[in-house]
């Protein structure tokens, strides 16, 4: 599902009011030593419906780590048809709603169950767990909306002169984009996360 795709619809939704979400926690179980799990309910009501009425809820974590585990996701409400998305390349889950037209008052619940545990990550040389070849190449691929050529690559390029490790890298990165950037909903491509187009105009 594009980004840009699920903007438009969601502006042709009409305005959706999210009642503020909940979260409950249980102690960990026995067995479990350091888990908490959670449920979480989030409820969207569609206020001003016109047309196709569509809406999407982030779910939690779809994939099982040594710290995080998605135990279920149920979706509630008034939708002519509900069900579960998961984009095939990165794994992001979403609750995806569709009202019949007329609905006059188009709710949508989802609740989802899960269980979690702290974890301790060192930035040190040789400590962190090291990705695979395969894992790195999904992340690294450029895609419409993120390319790593021109003028990314070139201030990547600029920002990191000097730095040799990679963790040293990010962080010049890191600290670059903190330093020298700020949101403004009226950039042209802000909306959408155009990267490119975000940047041309400081250039």
């Amino acid at each position: 599902m594009k980004r840009r795709t699920l903007l438009k619809a969601a502006s042709a939704a009409g305005l959706m009011a999210a009642a503020p979400w909940t979260a409950r926690s249980q102690s960990p179980a026995a067995d479990s030593p350091g888990w908490r799990t959670f449920e979480v309910t989030t409820r969207l009501e569609i206020t001003q419906p016109t047309g196709q009425v569509m809406a999407w809820v982030p779910l939690p974590l779809t994939q099982k780590t040594a710290w995080f585990e998605t135990i279920a996701n149920s979706i509630g409400g008034n939708a002519e048809k509900a069900e579960i998305v998961v984009d095939p390349i990165y794994g992001a889950g979403v609750a995806a709603a569709r009202f019949k037209s007329g609905e006059a008052q188009p709710v949508v619940e989802v609740t989802s169950r899960f269980r979690t545990r702290d974890r301790l990550v060192t930035m040190l040389p040789g400590g962190a767990q090291t990705a695979s070849a395969q894992e790195l190449a999904v992340y690294l691929k450029p895609t419409e909306l993120l390319p790593t050529d021109g003028i990314v690559s070139e201030t990547a390029i600029k920002v990191t002169q000097g730095v040799t490790t990679d963790v040293d890298k990010a962080r010049a990165i890191y600290d670059w984009v903190i330093e020298n950037t700020q949101r403004n909903p009226a950039t042209k491509g802000c909306g959408v996360g155009d990267i490119r187009r975000c940047w041309k105009p400081a250039r």
